[in-house]
């Protein structure tokens, strides 16, 4: 039997990596093995949904103590903690010290033939996986459902107290002989990591070719999702990993639901009581990213003020019904107060509701691709000003940053003409973020075979 271990560390890996893992698993000589090293927000739940398919599953935390630290008080933690740079490289080197033994513990119980991941990010244990994987000849394979630029990772760092450069000493003078880690936005510096953290990764040999890149390691190859991904890969110098164009099995869905959205559309306008004459608009509610010190570039200073202005902006148009679909990180008591006659909270997940929706409205979210795909527009609200520049050049999609500026673009959309162009537009651009034709579980089950030696 061929055991496959598919890593799943935050919602969006599980949500990449879940159907590609039943349909691998239904497969003659596959099984499929998911693997939960943390306790993220949706792991118990996802744990449930491993369950209730007979998926096997291994996790690498304690269920009986979970962890009830607000990530407030984690944020404000580590940022004290972590200016100590001899304990940032005594924490570090024990993790990596712990996470070795759990992944070598996990090679001795079965016999694996491929790892899967959603993604290779050194502030996770991916690297340090594929590096044991790799040992013992074991190939890996990332699937990703996004991918990431320097200004991403410089986003998640931004505000950390311990990646700054000019009020923590030793990541100064550390800085002034290693440049590569350093990134430079605004007149702001920050360091990709603290230097406690890079000594012990360097001693482990854990340092990722591009540190700024996400999914730069030593990953044997990236399924690409769409021709968009690869290419954008290749714009910001990811060298250090293969990548081929595959589609994905979300691709896959999407083409199985545009084959009858116009049934499966039907239902879901009765089943919400919703006027068959108006437009759907599919709102993917961002994360809260407002815990710690926030965004101070956003409008809001809490979530709650942000779901209202999202949703109570939308509404007010009486010319659309409306979907909420909530981020899988997020809990649907922060949407209790919501009162909309003509909006509906979904428990679907988004990739059901895309190809029946006119209209997209998202926040610099992965899920965007998706919808390019199926010819829709789309409102990206950078509502937090990450400032990403993915979807800048795509002609469908309105790229929105105030709160002025999305109420605008919300009431444009209600002229058919200029909804029309937009459709037009992102029609032209639909094959370049997708691959919709069925086969991508083909195409990467035949990768996956290849790599165990079938």
């Amino acid at each position: 039997m061929n055991n496959i271990l598919f890593m799943i560390n935050v919602d969006s890996y599980f949500t990449v990596l879940f159907e590609l893992a039943r349909k691998v698993d239904k497969e003659r000589g596959m099984t499929s093995v998911l693997y939960f090293p943390i306790l993220y927000p949706s792991a118990l739940r996802h744990i449930e949904a491993c369950k209730k398919v007979n998926l096997k599953y291994l996790i690498g935390f304690n269920t009986e103590n979970k962890n009830t630290i607000s990530k407030n008080t984690i944020y404000k933690l580590y940022g004290i903690i972590s200016k100590n740079s001899i304990y940032s490289f005594v924490n570090k080197f024990r993790y990596i010290q712990k996470e070795i033994k759990n992944a070598n513990k996990i090679l001795s119980k079965e016999d694996y033939k491929l790892l899967v991941l959603g993604g290779d990010n050194i502030g996770h244990n991916t690297s340090i996986f594929i590096k044991q994987f790799h040992k013992k000849k074991i190939k890996s394979i990332i699937v990703p459902g996004w991918m990431a630029g320097p200004m991403e990772a410089y986003q998640s760092v931004r505000y950390n107290h311990a990646n700054q450069v000019k009020t923590n000493p030793c990541n100064y003078i550390f800085s002034i002989f290693n440049k590569k880690y350093l990134y430079t936005y605004g007149g702001h510096t920050v360091i990709r990591w603290p230097c406690g953290e890079i000594l012990a990764m360097k001693i482990f040999n854990l340092i990722p070719p591009e540190p700024w890149l996400l999914n730069s390691g030593s990953a044997d190859l990236i399924l690409s999702e769409s021709n968009f991904m690869h290419c954008y890969m290749q714009s910001i110098n990811l060298k250090s990993v293969l990548s081929v164009v595959t589609g994905s099995v979300s691709h896959d869905l999407l083409y199985k639901i545009s084959l009858k959205k116009q049934q499966l559309k039907k239902k879901l306008f009765k089943n919400c009581n919703f006027d068959y004459n108006k437009k759907l608009v599919l709102i993917a509610m961002p994360p809260n990213m407002l815990y710690g010190k926030g965004r101070l570039e956003c409008e809001f200073r809490d979530y709650s003020s942000l779901v209202e202005y999202f949703i109570d902006t939308v509404a007010s148009v009486n010319k659309f019904n409306i979907i909420i679909s909530l981020h899988p990180s997020t809990q649907s008591t922060e949407f209790e107060n919501i009162k909309c006659s003509n909006a509906f909270i979904s428990t679907e997940s988004v990739i059901e509701l895309i190809p029946l929706c006119d209209l997209y409205i998202a926040s610099v979210s992965a899920t965007i691709q998706w919808a390019i795909s199926c010819s829709k527009p789309v409102i990206n609200y950078d509502v937090y000003k990450y400032k990403y520049t993915d979807y800048l050049n795509t002609k469908g999609v309105v790229n929105i940053y105030t709160k002025v500026g999305f109420k605008t673009s919300i009431k444009k959309f209600t002229s058919d003409k200029y909804f029309l162009k937009k459709y037009q537009e992102q029609k032209s651009e639909s094959k370049f973020y997708g691959v919709l034709d069925g086969y991508s579980f083909e195409r990467i089950k035949s990768i996956f075979k290849s790599f165990i030696g079938e």
